[in-house]
């Protein structure tokens, strides 16, 4: 869920493609800078409802996200919400982590 939030807030004019790591827990963006600042791209991710490194999301916008994408608390996911997930569709097999290009 919290992927394709992100995800979905990035499908915009000048993001050229975005990708989640799982397991570095942020987004990978590939953007026209000419078209969108990084800064713009952080504030939409905040809008979203998570926090980047220049932007708080609102407690509102935070208090929209679903138990299983809380994260302020020390909130690991699946294992601390694991009923959550389950009532969301959430699989807990972990993803294989994406290779890195040379």
């Amino acid at each position: 869920m919290c992927e394709d939030r992100i995800i979905g807030a990035l499908d915009v004019s000048g993001v050229r493609a975005a990708e989640w790591d799982q397991f570095e827990q942020k987004a990978i963006v590939v953007y026209k800078p000419k078209k969108i600042s990084e800064e713009r791209i952080q504030q939409l991710v905040a809008e979203a409802g998570h926090d980047t490194d220049r932007f708080t999301a609102s407690d509102e916008a935070y208090g929209d996200l679903d138990a299983c994408c809380l994260y302020r608390d020390g909130c690991s996911g699946c294992s601390e919400h694991q009923k959550s997930h389950e009532d969301h569709g959430h699989d807990h097999e972990p993803r294989p982590r994406p290779r890195r290009r040379p």
